[in-house]
């Protein structure tokens, strides 16, 4: 609800009656709206999101801009910010579908793969870390794990953007059979 009414050019408010946007960049440069604000010692400030496209995706875009003699040069430098901005951001594939993230591989033989059951895309700026930290559960295997249990997560970390990746097995875990449990008896 909010996202429709600051993208609207005005809006009829109980009490207040119709409040007209004058934010003059809206629908221009992918300005879909926010704020404007100023004061007398604040200057003019602009507090924005902006729909632009990356490659093959549309992604949105927040910013703000303070302290500027007019409301309109906030408005323009909005404009140079935001053309900066979707010059800068890239959207990368940083997992697949079905990708391989790890293995599990018991002693007394068999193996199956880690594999991620989505594909994630980051948006990505320049200079930034991608941290990823798998978690699996130690496995006790007493009965068959099949194809496709769930098998632990893959957590990625991008600025402070954090993100869970379901892993699932891609094959079938059986527990050791008597001759190898025989042979190692404690």
């Amino acid at each position: 609800m909010f996202a429709l009414v600051v993208g609207l050019p005005s809006a009829s408010l109980p009490v207040a009656g119709t409040v007209y946007n004058v934010n003059s960049v809206l629908g221009k440069g992918g300005i879909i709206g926010i704020k404007t604000g100023s004061g007398l010692k604040a200057g003019a400030n602009f507090l924005y999101a902006a729909s632009v496209q990356v490659g093959t995706y549309r992604i949105v875009l927040y910013g703000c801009v303070m302290g500027q003699p007019t409301l309109a040069k906030a408005f323009a430098v909005a404009l140079a910010l935001v053309a900066a901005m979707q010059k800068t951001v890239t959207v990368h594939r940083v997992v697949s579908r079905n990708q391989t993230i790890g293995a599990f591989a018991p002693p007394w033989g068999g193996h199956a793969d880690l594999v991620a059951n989505v594909d994630v895309d980051l948006v990505e700026w320049p200079g930034m870390v991608l941290r990823q930290d798998l978690s699996v559960p130690d496995l006790v295997i007493t009965q068959p794990i099949g194809d496709g249990a769930n098998a632990g997560s893959l957590h990625l970390t991008l600025g402070d953007y954090r993100l869970t990746v379901p892993l699932v097995m891609a094959g079938a875990l059986y527990p050791p059979g008597r001759v190898w449990r025989l042979t190692r008896l404690s």
